[in-house]
């Protein structure tokens, strides 16, 4: 008898086809209940190894036995052998289509119980001692702003900041990877499909949402969505009081966490409160001052809009203290304010609402964002900003090293590149800005970053690589375009580079400074230094002007105007940052000699900073 009639005659194909059946149906139910009853992700790996395993079983005892009709069970008579087959043939073949039953169902098994946790993870590419390795992302989600259903623009502001609530309850799990708020607020009042948004911002699940308020009473709804296919984990709609904006937020972070199969105890629950301010009114207030800062940070005059947006961060301040955010990014117009200083400027030409006492102000303002700040994390990055613009630098490259060990990739750093990529830490820091990429896609400045931080490590076709790859993701600015210029030329493709400075729409000042890189890298000086001179004498008060003066004199190897510049910076208060920006931008190792800085050698040295920096490209008109 052949082995096709065999199994048929044992019913083994219709014990399959049931049992198939009937597996789908149990894993079909089982991945719906399990993530919305908090069961951890490895269970549902567990049952479908367990129903794989039991596939090949059932087979072979379909094979061995058979149903009664009285309902017991009997061992299934042999076949009769057909002539010239001996008997013991048929036996043989029995166990070896039993092995081969067992071994499957164990492979198959064995392929799930070791196939990573939870749905496929998307991944970022991390530099290694040894190359390029991926790193697996944590279950994922990114939070879209919720949709202001109401025609007041005000109540928008409202639906931002029950948004964001629910955003750092959510990001305060330590298993859980929350895309970065610039990223998910790209969107807002964007009609792109889920699956489009969760590939680009490389999440798995996407939570969406809608907001009305009318007088005293608002409806929220939310629905947590897995991207790959459109599938409802979880959603829910609350018909409540304003007042009860708070508990409504944290019942909708709980749920999504609980449906993404987070357990939640009460060290976590605590985490998520923590994150939050019970004052949604407080946080409507610190969304318009978000929405001012990004615009500073773009395309608005910088100083008068920061300024605009320091009112609303105070008015959200003077009713939610502990908001400590934006105490925080209240601090940042006084950093630039000092920088300007630094350049040149003058205080009494500055924007009515500075004040008199920018340095002042900027302690003041992060000393509240101390008392408030929920992470250790948060905290360092604070004490760093505070301690660059002070006159006492100990202990800030050890303090940078720290900031960058941080695990959590979607930490943050406003001023720890200036005080160590170009002083021996850029692997450090591409490592931990080639993270930060997994939340914050769309922000270039987290690919400008990891890109420079290559230029540091002696890896320049790394450092082109990762602004080429971000151009895909992100909507590429001036400063990431002009990035990538600086990295083909540190791979010598300065061809290229000219091409791409030909078509760059921008400032005059910022194609003059980009004009005189380019010839300073030719060993063109007369055009390095007549681009210079555009730049020096058109705009001296002018932060990034000044202080391009004072890299293209280095470029140049024009050492004694830059000796100057230096030194005229170096006597002013913040002069020792304003002159580390010149050195990372450079890239040309010492821009100046260090002994016409005094101050800043004073800092360097309490720092633990070693001179000279390093350099990321043999410029050939510079020869000290």
């Amino acid at each position: 008898m052949n082995l096709f009639a065999e199994l048929k005659r044992r019913k083994v194909f219709r014990v399959a086809v049931v049992y198939a059946a009937t597996a789908f149906a149990v894993l079909q139910g089982a991945d719906i209940l399990l993530p919305n009853l908090g069961v951890p992700d490895w269970a549902m790996r567990f049952l479908v190894a367990v129903v794989v395993l039991g596939f090949p079983i059932a087979l072979v005892l379909a094979w061995a036995l058979e149903l009664k009709p009285d309902g017991g069970i009997q061992r299934t008579e042999a076949a009769e052998a057909e002539p010239g087959e001996a008997p013991a043939l048929l036996g043989k073949r029995t166990l070896l289509i039993a092995g081969l039953f067992i071994v499957l169902g164990i492979g198959l098994s064995a392929g799930w119980l070791l196939k990573p946790d939870g749905p496929p993870t998307s991944t970022v590419p991390l530099e290694t001692a040894g190359g390029t390795a991926t790193e697996p992302a944590r279950q994922s989600v990114a939070v879209l702003p919720f949709d202001s259903l109401s025609d007041d623009p005000e109540q928008g502001y409202f639906a931002d900041g029950l948004t964001e609530e629910i955003l750092n309850a959510l990001a305060a799990l330590p298993k859980l990877l929350v895309t970065a708020r610039t990223s998910s607020f790209f969107y807002k009042d964007k009609d792109v499909p889920v699956d489009e948004i969760a590939e680009r911002l490389g999440v798995e699940h996407i939570l969406e949402g809608s907001v009305r308020r009318s007088g005293g009473q608002m409806r929220v709804t939310a629905q947590l969505v897995r991207a790959r296919d459109g599938f409802h984990l979880w959603s829910n709609a609350y018909d409540r009081p304003v007042d009860d904006a708070f508990a409504v937020q944290t019942d909708i972070a709980t749920q999504v966490a609980s449906a993404l199969g987070i357990l939640l105890d009460e060290e976590k629950r605590a985490l998520m409160r923590a994150a939050g301010v019970n004052n949604p009114e407080a946080y409507a207030i610190y969304a318009k001052g978000e929405e001012l800062f990004r615009l500073a940070h773009g395309a608005l005059p910088q100083i008068e809009t920061l300024v605009r947006a320091n009112r609303e961060y105070d008015r959200a301040t003077a009713v939610a203290p502990e908001l400590w955010a934006a105490s925080y990014n209240s601090a940042d117009l006084y950093s630039h304010v000092l920088l300007q200083l630094a350049a040149g400027a003058r205080l009494e030409d500055m924007p009515e609402g500075v004040g008199d006492d920018p340095a002042g102000a900027l302690q003041e303002r992060l000393d509240a964002a101390m008392r408030h700040a929920p992470t250790q994390a948060a905290r360092d990055s604070i004490d760093l900003t505070r301690r660059v613009f002070s006159d006492d630098w100990t202990g800030v490259a050890d303090l940078a090293g720290k900031i960058y060990r941080n695990p959590d990739p979607c930490g943050f750093d406003q001023w720890a590149h200036s005080v160590s990529i170009a002083f021996g830490a850029a692997e450090q820091a591409v490592r931990y800005y080639t993270r930060s990429v997994q939340c914050n896609r769309l922000d270039g400045g987290s690919w400008t970053m990891a890109s420079f931080a290559g230029l540091y490590a002696g890896d320049p076709g790394r450092s082109l690589s990762i602004i080429e790859e971000g151009r895909d993701i992100y909507v590429a600015t001036l400063r990431e375009e002009v990035m990538r210029l600086r990295a083909l030329m540190a791979n010598g493709r300065f061809a290229e580079a000219r091409a791409g400075l030909s078509r760059l729409s921008a400032s005059d000042n910022l194609l003059a400074s980009m004009q005189g890189e380019l010839a300073a890298a030719a060993a063109n000086r007369p055009a390095a230094l007549a681009a210079r001179d555009r730049l020096m004498f058109e705009a001296q008060t002018d932060t990034d002007v000044f202080d391009a003066g004072l890299r293209l004199s280095a470029q140049a190897g024009d050492r004694e105007t830059a000796n100057r510049i230096a030194a005229e910076i170096d006597a002013r208060p913040a002069g020792p940052m304003l002159l580390l920006g010149a050195v990372y931008f450079c890239r040309c190792g010492a821009p100046f000699d260090l002994e016409v800085t005094p101050n800043l050698a004073a800092r360097l040295d309490e720092a633990g900073l070693t001179w000279p920096p390093t350099e990321t490209l043999d410029w050939p008109l510079k020869d000290w």
